[in-house]
């Protein structure tokens, strides 16, 4: 199985819910303001998008990752300082691209990569 993904993409804002001291090149995990993930969505970084000090790395999950399928809620993300300073509550740490996406079928599979298999 394969997903497929809408070519039209949704920006969600990483707003800092908390102040954090950042230390050059040592990571930290800053709590964000709740974000929902719908089901059947696909997330990307937008890495343009990022704070001043440094950028998300990834985000964190305090519990197993969540199914495409199913959808969750982001609280957390890991966030690499480039430089000493502190993150503000309410600062923007960075942008997501939420994309929709679906399972694609394994016969629709086999036929998209056919050209390169044969």
């Amino acid at each position: 199985f394969g997903y497929v993904r809408s070519p039209v993409a949704r920006w969600e804002a990483l707003i800092a819910d908390e102040t954090r001291e950042l230390r050059c090149g040592e990571p930290v995990v800053v709590r964000v303001k709740k974000i929902r993930v719908p089901p059947n969505t696909v997330i990307y970084p937008l890495q343009i998008m990022r704070h001043a000090y440094g950028s998300v790395a990834d985000i964190f999950c305090d519990h197993p990752p969540w199914k495409v399928e199913e959808g969750g809620e982001i609280r957390k993300v890991v966030f690499l300082p480039l430089l000493d300073g502190e993150v503000r509550e309410g600062e923007l740490l960075g942008v997501l691209n939420f994309y929709s996406a679906g399972l694609l079928n394994p016969m629709s599979l086999r036929s998209l990569l056919a050209p390169y298999t044969d």
